[in-house]
């Protein structure tokens, strides 16, 4: 299967082989038809980088699910650089250009907003990448009542990033909502007092690997509760 916004891609390099082939036929140009046999490659990456495997877990009660491929780069609990969040545990994640790069949803739940952020394009494993590139940061309300922060970070190569969101959509976990394109970063900031699975250097699927569970529904105040305070984690 291949991710919808990989097809103009696939069926650009497609056209373009089919072009070079056609040219080399007609004006009797072998080199032409070398060059598009060549170049075949390139098009098998680009059908092997859009791929959108189906990923299935079991779910059970506050369970938080890996919203991207790659490896673990960090795991940072008390972290103070999500916008509007007093303190949380960080879990950043690193994809390669060999990695899935279609982005899931790590709970159930709501999404409060979202936002698109102009930036640089920084290596995507460097720490300065979180707050320096270009990316989306998303609030959501898990259904059990805590706020989580999750970013989509370009990298250096990557210069598209796709979120297929709305403010107040209703969402699930392992749910498909966007992806980076060409190597990037995803970042998920959770309550402090969750529980994680994950440790820097493991190797994660979205959805499909168990990064760990929220703390229980009845250990925090209800999201009703908070409207109108400072949120916290």
């Amino acid at each position: 299967m291949i991710a919808r916004e990989g097809w103009p891609f696939v069926i650009a390099s497609f056209a373009f082989h089919l072009a070079l082939v056609s040219a080399g036929v007609t004006m009797g140009l072998s080199v032409l038809v070398l060059l598009a046999v060549l170049l075949l490659p390139v098009t098998f990456f680009i059908i092997f980088f859009f791929r959108d495997p189906d990923r299935h877990f079991e779910s059970e009660p506050n369970i938080l699910v890996s919203p991207a491929d790659g490896k673990v780069l960090s795991v940072t609990p008390n972290s103070t650089d999500a916008a509007g969040f007093e303190s949380a545990t960080k879990v950043s994640i690193f994809l390669s250009v060999f990695d899935v790069h279609v982005n899931r949803l790590p709970c159930n739940g709501r999404i409060e907003t979202w936002q698109h952020i102009d930036g640089q394009f920084a290596v995507a494993w460097a720490d300065k990448a979180s707050h320096l590139n270009e990316r989306t940061e998303i609030v959501i309300n898990s259904e059990s009542g805590h706020r989580l922060f999750l970013k989509q970070i370009a990298g250096m190569v990557a210069r598209r990033i796709v979120c297929n969101l709305s403010d107040g959509q209703t969402i699930k976990a392992g749910d498909r909502f966007g992806m980076i394109l060409f190597g990037s970063r995803v970042e998920l900031y959770v309550p402090d007092d969750s529980e994680l699975l994950v440790k820097a250097g493991d190797r994660v699927k979205g959805g499909e690997t168990v990064m760990g569970y929220l703390p229980k529904a009845e250990t925090r105040p209800a999201a009703a509760e908070q409207e109108g305070t400072d949120a916290e984690l």
